[in-house]
């Protein structure tokens, strides 16, 4: 006898086409506050991308790497939160906003915590 099916592994809802017109499908990019310079609190730097992707480090060494060319400074747990998001707008103090996403790795290359791009966003 087969145990009933998981409630929490199914999806909460199912994207479906609409009056087979098309797919309506959402995307979520959160917001997270941070700054220009590092202190206690925002200790994460968000760093540039690598010139030559195929020739950077690995994760662990891009992370061991000075960060005096950081684009911002975020909390470490935002910085994860963003990277495993992919993309996100970062807001700072004087109201500024910036948005960002961050490059999958080259195909059988390190995982980057780099963004791909990041500019004002008005």
């Amino acid at each position: 006898m087969s145990a009933p099916p998981n409630p929490s592994s199914r999806p909460a809802s199912a994207a479906e086409p609409i009056g087979g017109e098309g797919l309506l499908t959402a995307y979520f990019a959160p917001a997270y506050d941070a700054r220009r310079r590092p202190d206690a609190e925002f200790s994460a730097p968000v760093r540039p991308s690598p010139r030559d992707p195929a020739a950077a480090p690995d994760r662990a060494g891009i992370e061991r790497q000075p960060a005096d060319d950081a684009l911002a400074w975020m909390r470490p747990e935002d910085l994860f939160f963003l990277q495993v998001q992919g993309s996100g707008t970062l807001t700072f103090p004087d109201g500024a906003r910036e948005t960002g996403r961050f490059r999958p790795p080259p195909t059988g290359g390190p995982s980057s915590p780099s963004p791909a791009r990041w500019s004002p966003s008005g």
